[in-house]
């Protein structure tokens, strides 16, 4: 082992016992599983759909799972019957139609009596009751939980929230977003947080209105955090993003998501997310899909703004315009060294590659201490330990971890400029490659391929493996 790889071992084993323990992957599901209604018959009624239901929730095996529309006690009672052996749970005695069920061999509630640490909390209704928006908008509510993870030891927030429906009444949307962020500032301290459930908005399906902000103010940074969205898509929604069937009961070619999963995990991010869309005896169990995705440590360190697919704007993105530069020298005295950092010894700890997270800042979180990898470059190098260690530095022939691309032609329509670093395709959300600046399935490669050293390379984006009944994500 060399004396580098050594080094860095030993520095993330010390780091990692001096903090809290890492979050460790779970994963986490939202099912609106359609209310008992009179209107449903035959094959739609709750007594033919409900096996579909309950499969499609023991097939995707959710550690945590958040359903709406549960208040009637038939959908109550075969819920329970089909999950108690496994899932303890909490349901709110007011009759609020949000459960929230967790498996009791991962999770335990972290306060106890049980009563002070869960509760239900109500959304305000902004309508008067002449207004055609006050029925939707009229006893909407968000249960909450605070879990211990059994593997872990740390604590997390759940929360299961469903909003008024009706694409008027965004008012009374808006108004949930701001009761949701007043729930989480009072109850989670020290703690993550997982937000999932129906908000009824999609402000990227056709025809949406530009007052519907209950997406855009839960991603609002906030005092101390800011929530993260999981599963972005780009353009309108289609078929492929939906959450929502529009085309039940008739055909319709209007698309919308409606359910979301949202966290704030300073240590962790979102992957695997996937919609199953799957058909029981010619229909699908709900009028919703159900909505899920793994809760995982995040690779590099906490960073709300980029989600796992890398395509969402945020600091770590390259700029379009910056000018490839050469790798710096090392302070160790040779370009071509690749364990000391290219900074000096009397840096901060926050530079080097094995460091203590920051203070808690806007959209990070509770202070929490990390190993967290290195800063990557503009020119695409990673940081490396600093070079006032013990050890000495080895110098390696092999070339930095990502080489810039150096060109004189001009850019095609859509890429980075050639003096850029190349950067992999982001991964829709079904799992294909979608075009990108430079990457695999980008339109500009072809016409950028001639100018591209034989050197320069690219990070392919890992391939995913459906699941049974899934939709691929990232």
């Amino acid at each position: 082992m060399s004396s580098c790889l050594a080094l860095l071992l030993a520095g993330a084993a010390s780091s990692a016992a001096a903090s809290e323990p890492l979050h460790e992957p779970f994963r986490v599901m939202t099912y609106n599983v359609r209310q008992v209604n009179a209107a449903d018959t035959g094959a739609y009624t709750w007594e033919n759909r409900s096996p579909g239901v309950i499969a499609v929730i023991a097939d995707n095996d959710p550690d945590i799972f958040g359903v709406q529309e549960s208040s009637s006690k038939v959908i109550q009672d075969d819920l329970v019957a089909a999950f108690d052996a496994a899932y303890d749970r909490f349901q709110p005695t007011n009759g609020s139609p949000k459960t929230i069920f967790f498996r009791r061999g991962r999770f335990e509630r972290l306060v106890m009596p049980p009563e002070d640490g869960q509760g239900n909390i109500s959304i305000p209704n902004p309508y008067p009751e002449d207004h055609a928006c006050f029925d939707n908008a009229n006893g909407r509510t968000a249960a909450w939980v605070k879990l211990r993870d059994l593997v872990s030891g740390r604590g997390y927030l759940i929360v299961n929230a469903h909003v008024a429906h009706g694409s008027a009444c965004y008012q009374a949307r808006n108004l949930a977003a701001d009761a949701l962020h007043a729930l989480i500032a009072a109850q989670s301290d020290g703690l993550g947080v997982v937000l999932f459930g129906d908000l009824n908005s999609d402000p990227q399906t056709a025809g949406a209105s530009g007052d519907d902000d209950i997406v855009e103010l839960l991603e609002a940074p906030q005092p101390g955090y800011r929530l993260a969205r999981s599963a972005r898509h780009s353009g309108d929604t289609s078929a492929d993003t939906a959450t929502f069937n529009s085309a039940w009961k008739a055909h319709s070619n209007n698309y919308s998501r409606l359910d979301y999963i949202f966290t704030k995990i300073a240590d962790a991010t979102t992957y695997h997310q996937s919609v199953d869309r799957r058909e029981v005896d010619g229909i699908t169990p709900s009028d919703h899909f159900a909505v899920l995705a793994t809760i995982r440590t995040a690779p590099f360190g906490p960073d709300p703004l980029i989600d796992d697919r890398g395509d969402a704007p945020g600091p770590r993105s390259p700029s379009p315009t910056s000018p490839a530069t050469a790798p710096p020298t090392s302070s160790c005295g040779s370009p071509a060294t690749r364990c000391c950092a290219s900074i000096p010894a009397t840096a901060p700890a926050s530079s080097a590659l094995l460091s203590s997270a920051p203070p808690s800042t806007p959209g990070y979180g509770s202070p929490t201490s990390t190993v967290t990898a290195a800063p990557i470059a503009s020119n695409g190098t990673r940081a490396a330990a600093p070079c006032e260690s013990a050890a000495p530095c080895a110098t390696a022939a092999s070339p930095p971890l990502r080489t810039a691309v150096t060109s004189s032609k001009a850019a095609a329509p859509g890429c980075t400029s050639r003096g850029s670093t190349p950067t992999p395709a982001p991964t829709a959300w079904r799992g294909t490659l979608a075009p990108s600046t430079g990457g695999p399935g980008s339109p500009c490669r072809a016409a950028t391929a001639a100018s591209t050293p034989s050197s320069s390379t690219t990070t392919p984006a890992p391939a995913r493996t459906p699941t049974r009944g899934w939709t691929s994500g990232t």
